[in-house]
């Protein structure tokens, strides 16, 4: 099998690239230059303190400036090793490529939560988010996920961005609402039909997003527990029966010692499932075969997901993170969902969009995607629906 990824078109990402690179702040500048030519910027360069934007009903300022050199040196420069400067240069990026998808009071506020971010200490961020939130939670974890950081630094960074997406509802005192039903139904009806016909490399790069989907919609599981699922996942027993292992966090809400290590903190459990997903699992681990085996000896494998960015694998990688998978499913939502089958993808985290996002023109069909955290509670809907006691569930 040829597991060289080809596109019929350049890679998307919502927020800015992995790299500065000549292209990138090329393609930042373009964005400038189009928003100002057409009277949305009117004043500011990618070098200045900040951008003077209008709508034509209100002016609106992105004061870059406003965020703190001294908080974000103290408290995040070890983090990213990225100089201020750089730093605030990411962040700039980032908002120029949500013109056009954000209403300007959005990316404003987004400035904002950045300079609330940088003048937090890390281990502050906790009991912050406890009595208070951020504007807009998922761009910040977007801006977050899409900053390099150092391999010693990647657990902590995607365990800050989870923290973030899945405290920020509740602390504002309201539950975090699914995608409606027509919107659960749509996407696995979708991801099913772009799946029968999908050539090997589309397989290959997007088997995550179908495995999480089909994995936890089945057995309620967390994002990080599906993450450490173990290579040597699948068996069928002395009776025929296919018996999934999943790994189940032993932490949460129990208040217990931690140990930093996940043969202490998670658990192995054992589950039988359906021939279907079991065939479904050995698929990929064939597929992925040809790669060397993650340093946690999880199920799924990064190689793909860097091949998506245009750039070789971290060889200080040690399995396919947080940050990966919500990639992967962006660039699904982005490049499939709306590329291939024209569906508008609305934000359900409450954030406002613009008129053409919420499906007034062009096919006016859209989608509430699924949050990495929602399938779990699906799953549980499921069972219920299946007569299982809510109990049990």
């Amino acid at each position: 099998m040829d597991t060289q990824l080809r596109y019929d078109e350049p890679v998307r990402f919502q927020a800015c690239p992995d790299t500065l690179g000549p292209d990138s702040l090329e393609n930042a500048r373009a964005i400038l230059e189009t928003y100002s030519a057409g009277g949305v910027i009117l004043e500011g360069t990618l070098e200045s303190q900040s951008f003077l934007t209008s709508d034509e009903l209100s002016r609106v300022r992105f004061a870059f400036g406003s965020i703190d050199a001294d908080g974000y040196n103290q408290n995040w420069k070890d983090l990213f090793s990225l100089s201020f400067d750089e730093f605030i240069l990411y962040v700039k990026c980032s908002v120029l490529s949500l013109l056009g998808k954000r209403i300007l009071a959005t990316l404003r506020n987004l400035i904002l939560d950045i300079k609330t971010l940088t003048g937090l200490r890390r281990r502050s961020i906790p009991s912050f988010l406890s009595s208070s939130r951020f504007n807009h939670p998922r761009l910040v974890t977007s801006i977050l996920l899409s900053l390099p950081v150092p391999d010693e630094n990647l657990l902590e960074r995607d365990a800050m961005a989870e923290l973030i997406e899945s405290t920020c509802a509740q602390s504002a005192g309201n539950q975090r609402e699914l995608p409606d039903f027509r919107s659960i139904l749509t996407f696995g009806a979708l991801l099913d039909d772009f799946w029968q016909g999908a050539t090997p490399d589309e397989k290959l790069l997007y088997f995550p997003v179908l495995l999480w989907w089909k994995v936890t919609g089945v057995i309620p599981t967390r994002p990080r527990e599906f993450l450490v699922t173990p290579r040597d996942c699948i068996r069928q027993d002395a009776g025929g029966e296919w018996q999934l292992t999943l790994r189940k966090d032993l932490l949460k809400g129990r208040g217990r010692f931690i140990y930093y290590k996940i043969d202490k903190d998670y658990e192995q459990k054992t589950y039988p499932v359906p021939s279907w997903l079991a065939a479904l699992l050995q698929e990929y681990i064939t597929m992925t075969a040809c790669y060397a085996s993650t340093e946690l000896d999880t199920l799924l494998i990064p190689d793909p997901h860097y091949l998506l960015k245009g750039r070789a694998k971290n060889r200080r990688s040690r399995y396919f993170t947080y940050a990966n998978l919500r990639c992967i499913l962006q660039d699904f939502l982005d490049r499939i969902v709306h590329g291939r089958y024209g569906y508008t993808v609305l934000d359900v985290s409450g954030i406002e969009m613009p008129d053409e996002a919420r499906g007034t023109g062009g096919s006016g069909l859209t989608l509430c995607p699924p949050h990495l955290g929602d399938t779990r509670h699906i799953s549980l809907i499921n069972m219920i629906a299946e007569g299982v006691q809510p109990l049990a569930a």
